[in-house]
């Protein structure tokens, strides 16, 4: 599978966002449905799945850009003993960031957009953030195990 620097630049931004640690690869999966829904030239092939849109591509470009060394992925489990997943930036990943910044290549207008998603997504809680995407994208939660029927 191939995958342009743009698409692999854009989830590494949001981990760098949430200061250099994204818990849950779920947060992640919104996240950046989001912002393709608001960038538009991107296309990381999302589909319904059980918890809202989900795309394998962009589970395809995280466990890449982890074996480029740009950042790690972490499993562990949360309290209640679900599977979690934590995205850690690297020094590798924040210096192609840096360039990426510098050449333009995450030009102004990309990187605002980017920080309005994650302004308005990024910072709720889970079950909130659910709610949101369910409530402003529902022809994508007809799977979902969270909507009451």
């Amino acid at each position: 599978m191939n995958f342009s620097l743009v698409e692999s630049l854009i989830p590494l931004y949001f981990v760098q966002l949430s200061g250099g640690v994204l818990k849950g690869e779920t947060r992640l999966q919104k996240l950046m449905f989001v912002a393709q829904n608001r960038l538009r030239h991107v296309d990381y092939d999302f589909e319904k799945a059980w918890y809202g849109p989900y795309s394998a591509r962009l589970s395809g470009i995280m466990r890449n850009l982890a074996s480029l060394g740009l950042l790690e992925i972490k499993t562990g489990k949360t309290r209640a003993g679900y599977g979690v997943t934590e995205y850690d930036l690297t020094s590798d990943g924040k210096a192609l960031l840096k360039y990426a910044s510098q050449r333009r290549i995450l030009h102004g207008q990309l990187a605002q957009k980017l920080h309005e998603t994650y302004d308005e997504y990024g910072k709720l809680g889970l079950l909130d953030l659910l709610k949101k995407v369910y409530a402003e994208y529902p022809q994508w939660v007809t799977k979902s195990v969270l909507i009451k029927r």
